[in-house]
């Protein structure tokens, strides 16, 4: 429970996958603006779920968290995709599915025509078994899909790469985010002015206001010097 306003992320993924081991994380963030980077970021790693309650919000949202992370609606999912050739699906560690809180999956799938999907998992301490019929020849065509998919792998590839460096997989996260024009850790959106400059002789200081997240305080958030 945290609204997550620090500055070493990619140091807490290291040491959360360090020393996981089998854990389920569940993230609570606390307040507004919050870092859901960090937030959601742990419940994935912890294959747990993730809420937010503001300043004002009703606390009875906390309670009702709890009781729906007690109880899955089914756990230890798996999926066969059948003839769909499913590559590239993130997140490839599945957690459990809660009532009200749908599993979503991105992935590359070839193939044509009608296939079963089959989602195992076991509800209720019982072993289940769902079959879905998927019509390949029908989806539409949906442009942002292709942006979900490589926003999805750059993020699995970030908590990879907090636990072990790797420069070929950070060249890959780096090639995805120039392909599909995403901000990540390694790029981002520049903005040109394309006005005329004038020189002017010397130089002057000027104080320029430092925005803060909303409803907070920018002493109680941005550490700085004392008296």
């Amino acid at each position: 429970m945290t609204d997550g306003y620090i500055g070493n992320e990619a140091e807490i993924f290291g040491e959360v996958a360090r020393r996981l081991n089998g854990a389920k994380i569940f993230s609570f963030g606390v307040g507004q603006s919050v870092n859901r980077h960090l937030i959601e970021g742990l419940a994935q790693m912890g294959q747990g779920a993730v809420a937010y309650i503001g300043l004002d919000d009703d606390l009875d949202a906390v309670d009702e968290f709890y009781r729906i992370v007690r109880h899955p609606a089914l756990t230890d999912i798996e999926i066969d995709w059948g003839a769909m050739q499913a590559r590239q699906v993130f997140p490839q560690r599945l957690g459990d599915l809660f009532v009200g809180r749908p599993v979503l999956l991105h992935g590359r799938f070839e193939g044509q025509g009608k296939t079963t999907v089959t989602i195992r998992g076991r509800a209720g301490g019982r072993e289940v078994k769902m079959k879905v019929e998927v019509d390949l020849d029908a989806g539409s065509e949906r442009p942002a899909l292709p942006l979900l998919w490589a926003r999805s792998e750059i993020g699995h590839i970030a908590y990879r790469l907090a636990r072990e460096p790797d420069e070929s997989l950070q060249a890959r996260g780096l090639d995805l985010a120039l392909d599909y024009n995403l901000v990540s850790a390694w790029t981002s959106f520049v903005a040109v002015d394309a006005s005329q400059v004038v020189d002017e002789p010397g130089t002057r200081t000027e104080t320029v206001p430092v925005p803060v997240p909303e409803g907070v305080r920018h002493d109680t958030t941005v550490g700085g010097g004392r008296d």
